[in-house]
């Protein structure tokens, strides 16, 4: 015997869509606030940096990387990106 699978109809694909839609909005508004975090966290280190470029001071900013601290020990400022070396601070 052969099995028959219902198909649902537009308006039962439509309807189950948009039953799924607040889910899949809620998703996308939580990747976009962890974007707009991680933005925020990278401008704050550039800003650190640019800072510590305009004082001319020996000592770099400590900079924090998901929970982790880092002192860092040298800058190569390049234009438009900027690249550092870090160590961990202890």
């Amino acid at each position: 015997m052969a099995t028959t699978e219902t198909k649902p109809t537009p308006e039962q694909e439509i309807a189950l869509l948009k039953e799924q839609l607040p889910a899949k909005d809620a998703t996308i508004a939580e990747k976009e606030q962890a974007l707009v975090v991680k933005d925020s966290i990278i401008d704050e280190q550039l800003q650190a940096l640019d800072d510590a470029e305009a004082s001319k001071d020996e000592v770099l900013p400590v900079i924090n990387v998901d929970g982790v601290q880092y002192q860092l020990t040298s800058a190569k400022f390049q234009h438009p990106e900027k690249d550092a070396v870090v160590t961990a601070v202890s």
